[in-house]
């Protein structure tokens, strides 16, 4: 399909961009594993893998650092989809607009991944194991004083991924959508922005942050109800076809010449 030659002949292009960018991932990475290194030196306990997702998936430091990031990508590598001339050449709105909604999916994915291997692989550094929570010994009973048997690795990390690339997807969908109905970015970012940092101040009043999208340890107590995620779900798609309606509204300068 060509469109999906252009999204990588675009990321390509934009390949210097995403350097920077993970670059900055990468020491936002460091930064939360050495936080979460200090607190384990004061409390005499050990690390695992799993608590280095867990740190990673900080609010404050995902919703205001890594979000943000990733919106600037995906506008820099989508600014030229509402141009006229590209618009001209995909007269179906309903079909620009899916494109657009998949490209976000895909740099959303693409971003999530890299942050799982870029923790997993500093993490592994600092940790002793992938899970360590059966052990006195580690992080997670020193803050929730409670040995866990239940969990294993692969759960942490199929939720820390499912969990924040719903985060992503959301945030990027509606970026756009606010972008595509206003024709002004500005507008966008304040709108995201304002409701990152209200989701960093008051999570339990935040669908993409509260309890049920939460990823610290009090959420690990029981088995997760995948079942949660059913909300978010419902909202992404209720946007995604708000924007699909709307396309069809949609006006461009010079579009019936």
């Amino acid at each position: 399909m060509l469109w999906i030659k252009d999204f990588f002949r675009k990321l390509n292009l934009n390949i210097n961009l995403l350097m920077i960018i993970v670059s900055l991932d990468i020491l936002l990475i460091l930064l939360d594993i050495g936080n979460l290194s200090n607190l384990v030196l004061k409390n005499n306990s050990c690390i695992s893998l799993a608590d280095c997702l867990i740190a990673s998936s900080n609010n404050f430091i995902f919703a205001l650092c890594y979000i943000p990031l990733q919106l600037f990508f995906i506008q820099n590598l989508m600014k030229y989809e509402l141009d006229t001339n590209f618009v001209l050449r995909n007269s179906n709105k309903h079909n620009l607009w899916n494109k657009m909604c998949i490209k976000i999916l895909l740099v959303s994915i693409l971003f999530i991944l890299l942050l799982s291997l870029f923790t997993c692989f500093i993490g592994s550094f600092y940790s002793v194991s992938c899970i360590n929570w059966i052990s006195k010994t580690s992080y997670y009973y020193s803050v929730i004083l409670r040995i866990n048997y239940s969990t294993q690795f692969h759960q942490v990390l199929i939720r820390f991924f499912l969990i924040n690339i719903l985060r992503a997807l959301c945030t990027g969908i509606v970026f756009e959508l606010i972008v595509w109905m206003s024709n002004k970015s500005i507008i966008a970012w304040l709108v995201v922005l304002t409701f990152n940092c209200f989701s960093v101040f008051f999570p339990n009043w935040s669908f993409l942050y509260g309890e049920t999208m939460s990823l610290q340890y009090t959420s690990w107590l029981g088995d997760y109800n995948y079942i949660n995620l059913l909300p978010i779900i419902l909202f992404l798609l209720s946007v995604y076809l708000l924007g699909y309606i709307m396309s069809s509204r949609k006006e461009f300068i010079d579009e019936k010449k």
